[in-house]
């Protein structure tokens, strides 16, 4: 007996290969309170970082280029990137050969305008051709701005960046904000023979989406609402799938038995 169209066509749709989604590392954190943000010179926009805000903003993701790490030898016999991070936020220079090239390279971003107390999930997605260890870390600006060794890499990634085409106009008022610094560390998962005779290795650049993804009622990230709209969905139809295969089967398996009763008489 061939399987009926009302049956065959939803199977097709369940066992349909689904794409494969890229590499991903993320970290989650609640949005800090309101603070006073000063618009007198210096500024925050004065680092020119780039800045996700959550919708409806229309600035929660961003692609871009990372830089990472270039490694010095085969990976696992060298430091690893995701562990080498002392105490103060600073990273491990160096490996385990003696080369003085840093371990990780940061990149820094600013997220802007959060709903304080509401949790946020930021995620880097990149590409599986593109093998790297990422770190990704969010501070509150206090914390930034008391430990050493993250204003440090924040001021010398900030040098790094192109300036602003225009200076903005001088202002002495202030805003109120839940800001907060994102820090994204980044080490090349792949040996090459140009890094491991280079003393001093420049960064490698990874493909990669940054995206800022609010928790809804601070339970389940908003990007998560069509897989469990989906769920919602296919549970009740495969349930009935179910069991209309299985009248189907058990009509088959009484057919055949006819059939062989049939034949013996």
């Amino acid at each position: 007996m061939r399987l009926p169209l009302y049956l065959s066509v939803p199977l097709l749709i369940f066992i349909a290969p689904l794409p494969v989604a890229a590499n991903t590392e993320k970290t989650i954190f609640s949005a800090p309170d309101a603070r006073p943000i000063p618009l007198a010179h210096p500024t925050l926009a004065d680092l020119n970082l780039p800045v996700l805000m959550p919708l409806p903003q229309n600035a929660s993701q961003l692609r871009t280029h990372l830089a990472a790490a270039a490694a010095a030898g085969i990976p696992g016999l060298t430091n690893n990137p995701g562990t080498d991070l002392d105490e103060d936020g600073s990273h491990q220079d160096g490996d385990k050969a003696g080369n003085n090239a840093p371990s990780m390279f940061d990149t820094w971003m600013l997220l802007d305008n959060l709903t304080p107390g509401q949790r946020y999930e930021v995620r880097i997605c990149w590409a599986a051709t593109d093998p790297t260890n990422f770190a990704v870390t969010a501070y509150d600006l206090p914390t930034v701005f008391s430990t050493p060794a993250l204003i440090s890499s924040l001021a010398d990634y900030a040098n790094t960046l192109p300036p602003t085409s225009s200076p903005a106009s001088p202002s002495t008022d202030e805003r109120s904000a839940s800001v907060m610094f994102l820090r994204i560390s980044a080490a090349a998962d792949y040996v090459t023979s140009s890094a491991i005779s280079s003393a001093n290795r420049d960064p490698v650049l990874v493909l990669a989406d940054v995206i800022l993804d609010p928790f809804v009622y601070n339970i389940v990230p908003r990007s998560l609402l069509p897989t469990i709209a989906y769920l919602a969905i296919v549970a009740p139809l495969t349930l009935l799938l179910g069991r209309a295969l299985a009248v189907w089967m058990m009509g088959c398996a009484a057919e055949v038995n006819e059939e062989k009763t049939k034949k013996e008489q």
